[in-house]
């Protein structure tokens, strides 16, 4: 993935979710495993002007690491 790839990816706060709300639900994408890195696998947030985002997570779960090494 190259650097401008990695910028369009986008965190929750990035695209506008208020901070508790992105957090929250970033801790249950991790908990559920739809996270791979610092990248979040099967889901894409949709604007309410219809443009799809692929998101990442603001901090990476340390135990991605683990399981990647």
């Amino acid at each position: 993935m190259t650097k401008k790839e990695k910028e369009a990816i986008k965190t929750l706060r990035e695209l506008g979710v208020p901070t508790g709300l992105a957090r929250d639900f970033e801790e249950a994408l991790k908990h559920l495993g739809k996270t791979h890195g610092d990248r979040v696998v099967g889901f894409t947030f949709i604007t309410p002007d219809g443009a799809r985002h692929e998101l990442r997570v603001a901090e990476p779960d340390p135990s991605d690491r683990d399981r990647a090494a």
